[in-house]
């Protein structure tokens, strides 16, 4: 039972929370000394990198004010560019319909797609997926 409740808060913490990633992979410019000017010159950039990045800030509200609809938008033209941190994060705000409307099935798809690149975080979300049987998914195990 302990076991269950252990795997019962990871679970919670890694769905309810901005994947650790963006920590990882933003931390310059979510730590800048002047988060506002680092998101209007992230913006002129067309890399997935830097758009995932301005996703996180507009999520955490680092330099601009926090707003998950614009968050989804520069993730998605992150992920629509097979940037799987950013096909990760859709998943995420899918599954919470934070800035998008809930939709278990497209949170599905986006994490599917970031586990087929061989995406670890993206393979574990999956795993958890595939078990709580969101997207109407459900293992065949």
């Amino acid at each position: 039972m302990r076991f269950i409740a252990k795997i019962s808060i990871i679970v919670y913490l890694l769905l309810h929370a901005l994947p650790a990633h963006a920590e990882e992979i933003c931390t310059l410019y979510l730590k800048s000394k002047n988060p506002a000017a680092t998101v209007q010159k992230l913006m002129t950039e067309t890399n997935p990198k830097s758009q995932f990045c301005v996703g996180a800030m507009y999520f955490k509200g680092v330099g601009v004010k926090q707003n998950y609809t614009e968050s989804f938008k520069w993730m998605k033209k992150s992920a629509d560019q097979n940037y799987p941190p950013a096909q990760r994060t859709l998943g995420f705000l899918y599954v919470h319909g934070k800035g998008v409307v809930l939709d278990e099935k497209k949170a599905f798809d986006w994490v599917l797609k970031a586990a087929q690149q061989n995406d670890a975080p993206g393979q574990f979300n999956l795993g958890i997926m595939y078990y709580k049987g969101t997207g109407d998914r459900k293992s065949v195990v």
